[in-house]
């Protein structure tokens, strides 16, 4: 497990031993971190103005060897994708879904473009903070501090969400899969997807919800929840 510390240290947990095995200060950009990674040997950090760094596991190399991206400033959030850990997600305020591929790292291979403007022919305001890539498959969801959860598919030409929909009355903070299930659930604390296309849910005020994909309409809710989901 990779453990992301305030001084800019990210530290490396053995499950195994129960102990942590090593610690490595990583510098560069502005804010916290907002995403740790493993690709290989090697360490991906991400942090709030947006620069990513892939570390390599000997310090000593020169700064020249690491692989810099600059993902844009405002970021909340950056995701590995597990089935192809060289793609990365990264989202935030004012700076909407991209996706990178580390082994052609000039560019994002997707870049998320902005929904239609609303009913009164307004700008829609851009703040992911979480999204998640759905395993063995192109789509990749993500949820909102304006309440929203946007499902996208990167093969589809118009780069818009393919689905969407909204949830209470509170910022939607974290987003994370539920394995082997077809239904989503999420919260204030906690925001949970699960399923190839199956279903998406939400929370809000320490709530939770689910939603279907396929049906529509939302599901199960359950109030009060204090703790969170793993």
């Amino acid at each position: 497990l990779l453990v992301g510390c305030r001084d800019r240290s990210v530290k490396l947990f053995s499950t195994e031993k129960g102990k942590f095995r090593e610690s490595r200060v990583c510098p560069g950009g502005d804010g916290p971190f907002c995403g740790l990674a493993a690709y290989g040997s090697t360490i991906i950090t991400c942090v709030e103005s947006g620069l990513i760094k892939v570390w390599p596991e000997n310090e000593t190399e020169k700064v020249s060897g690491w692989l810099e991206l600059e993902a844009g400033a405002g970021l909340c959030r950056m995701r590995q994708d597990p089935t192809r850990p060289h793609r990365l997600g990264t989202g935030g305020k004012e700076n909407a879904l991209k996706v990178w591929d580390l082994q052609r790292p000039q560019e994002p291979v997707f870049r998320a473009k902005n929904v239609r403007n609303d009913w009164l022919d307004l700008r829609v305001p851009i703040w992911d903070r979480d999204l998640q890539f759905f395993p063995d498959s192109e789509k990749i969801v993500t949820c909102t501090a304006h309440r929203q959860v946007r499902l996208y598919d990167p093969r589809s030409p118009r780069r818009r969400p393919v689905l969407e929909t909204t949830f209470g009355d509170a910022p939607l903070t974290a987003l994370a899969l539920v394995p082997g299930e077809t239904s989503v659930g999420g919260g204030r604390r906690f925001w949970g997807v699960g399923g190839d296309v199956g279903g998406l849910g939400g929370a809000e005020d320490d709530n939770l919800g689910g939603w279907g994909l396929s049906g529509g309409g939302w599901g199960q809710q359950f109030w009060g929840i204090w703790g969170t989901l793993g």
